[in-house]
């Protein structure tokens, strides 16, 4: 059998083999920032009371999400480690703050956080409502907690109080 190979095929393997790698490195940097390893997951948790001291678990997620350039990882990092870091004993919401909405949350605290060009709201509740009235998905928003979703395309969030 003949092997031909030319200039330009040579160039087009390299660039495809070139970009698989690229996509490859960028998908393992990215899943390390979404799901942290063990030693920085504790890290990221801390030791934050769930009534007390919610400034330091603001001030891990601020030092955390500072290299982080993509808005939709931004938003699930901020609602992971801010649902860890309440122990998963209170509701999570964030929110790009550019959207319309509106809430009825009670026993909420409430922080902002620049990511990835756009203001997120952060707030950490024991029950109420949250209501989006803009453009969904993890760009815009992401919540943790015992909730169900109603409303036109789910974008209406009832919270429940966290037993446990």
């Amino acid at each position: 059998m003949i092997y031909s190979t030319n200039k330009s095929t040579t160039k087009k393997t390299t660039l495809e083999k070139l970009i698989l790698s690229i996509s490859l490195v960028a998908l393992l940097i990215s899943t390390f920032t979404l799901f942290p390893l063990p030693a920085q997951a504790k890290r990221i948790s801390g030791n934050v009371s769930v009534q007390g001291d919610l400034t330091q678990l603001y001030s891990q997620i601020s030092q955390d999400i500072l290299t982080i350039r993509n808005r939709s990882a931004c938003v699930k990092a901020i609602q992971e480690r801010a649902y860890s870091g309440v122990r998963q004993r209170r509701n999570v919401m964030v929110f790009n703050l550019s959207q319309n909405y509106g809430k009825n949350l009670k026993n909420a605290t409430f922080k902002q956080f620049r990511c990835a060009g756009s203001i997120y709201g952060l707030w950490t509740f024991t029950s109420g409502r949250f209501i989006n009235k803009g453009d969904g998905g993890y760009i815009n928003w992401a919540f943790a907690g015992k909730f169900r979703r109603t409303g036109k395309d789910g974008k209406s969030v009832v919270f429940r109080p966290i037993r446990r």
